[in-house]
Formats: structure tokens, C-alpha cells, sequence
């Protein structure tokens, strides 16, 4: 299935970096692929999360993986969110099958992954009947660490976008099992207190930050220190 620019235009005018490459809010996705600071000859995974619900992961994760595809690294855009998953709508591709079905082992990983019409970026939606089950069952398995192995070994950079991580288990499971995470900080919905607990979560599980996205502001502006 290809991403059609009028298709990705109806569902989101956020990413910036395909349909306004030379605008402000693509330059800052740039300026954060640049900060992840890893040697490009290995592969990273990175993922993308938020303290509540409606944060903009969706809109950051694909961002961040366009201007990485467009750097002519190969990258591998998952939807981790369990919950409520909508990359597939974003990408107008098919919700059949999925990450959670690999999880599952019903599916390769071959199988499951859809191309896009950017060069060097696919695409990996949740699955049809990821939300029947507590998506914990899944993350948890002994097969998450080898679709990390796998997807690694096919891509340069993995990126997940996933559920809010206070109200939700699986997101913490995720970050433990990636590099590393980036937080999206809405401007209308993110709290001071929302930051602080999340503060407290990320560092008894000494999870790596390496950067934060403020969203629904005036602008998308990037800060590279950790929490």
C-alpha cells in the first residue's frame, strides 16, 4: 500500500516533514534525529511516547521517521499503540495484519511490514485484533526481543510510537526493551504534575530520554536534556 500526499493530507497536517519539508517544525525534527547522537554504521530503535492520551506521539513518531527515511537511512515506523493505534489511517494501510500478530507469531515480520511512497520508509500497523487482549501479554513475550533483533537487522532506525505511559503498563515495557525514548509534551494537556511523575517512573526504571517534543504550542520546538 503507498501513502498518497492527498491521502496523509486529509488525516494530518502535522507532519511537517512531508507534506512542508523546508518548514520550521520539519527543521526541528531534523535537529532532534541529529541529537539521538548514535553511530549511523549501527542501528537504533527509538521510542516514542507521552505521560497521557492525546499527546501527538502518532504525529512526532512519523515526523521524526520521514526526515530520518529522507537522510537515506532505512527505517521501520511501528504503531505500538495498543490502545489506540492510527498509523494506519495516517498511512492508509492495511490494519489486517500487524506488530501485534508478529508478537503473536502468527505473522513474519517480512509479511507484516507495508511500504510507503517515501523512499526508505515502511511501515508496521498494530494489527486487527491487537485491542482483544491486554497488550502486556504481548510485550512481555520472549518474542519482542526477537522482532527487536530482527527489525535492527533489517533497519537502521526503528521507531515506535506507543500509548501514553502513566495510564498505560506497555509503554514502560517498551522503553525498556528500546535505545532509547523521546517524550511529547503537550502544550494543552501535560501538567507539571504529569511531567514530575513521569520524571519519577522513568528513573526508577533507568530509562535513557534523549529528548523532549513540546506540541500544540505556537510552535514544535525540541529540548535535548533528559528528564
Amino acid at each position: 500500500m503507498k501513502l498518497k500526499k492527498e491521502q496523509i493530507k486529509r488525516r494530518s497536517k502535522g507532519i511537517a516533514a512531508y507534506m512542508d519539508p523546508l518548514s520550521q517544525s520539519a527543521e526541528q525534527f531534523h535537529l532532534l534525529l541529529e541529537a539521538l547522537e548514535w553511530k549511523k554504521q549501527h542501528s537504533l530503535s527509538v521510542l516514542i511516547t507521552s505521560p497521557n492520551e492525546g499527546g501527538g506521539t502518532s504525529t512526532a513518531a512519523s515526523n521524526l521517521a520521514i526526515v530520518a527515511a529522507e537522510t537515506g537511512l532505512s527505517v521501520l515506523l511501528v504503531d505500538a499503540n495498543f490502545r489506540s493505534p492510527v498509523l494506519h489511517e495516517l498511512y492508509a494501510a492495511e490494519q489486517a495484519i500487524g506488530f501485534s500478530d508478529v508478537l503473536k507469531g502468527k505473522q513474519s515480520l517480512s509479511n507484516a511490514i507495508q511500504s510507503t511512497s517515501v523512499e526508505n520508509l515502511d511501515v508496521l500497523t498494530n494489527g486487527y485484533d491487537a485491542t482483544k487482549n491486554h497488550p502486556s501479554r504481548w510485550v512481555h513475550s520472549s518474542r519482542m526481543g526477537t522482532f527487536m533483533k530482527e527489525a535492527k537487522q533489517q533497519y537502521k532506525l526503528v521507531v515506535f510510537d506507543t500509548s501514553a505511559m502513566l495510564p498505560f503498563s506497555e509503554g514502560q515495557v517498551l522503553a525498556e526493551e528500546t535505545d532509547t525514548t523521546l517524550i511529547v509534551l503537550n502544550h494543552r494537556k501535560t501538567s507539571k504534575s504529569d511531567v514530575e511523575k513521569l520524571k519519577e517512573r522513568l528513573q526508577a526504571s533507568s530509562i535513557h530520554v534523549s529528548g523532549i517534543v513540546y506540541n500544540h504550542g505556537t510552535s514544535e520546538k525540541r529540548k535535548t536534556k533528559t528528564l
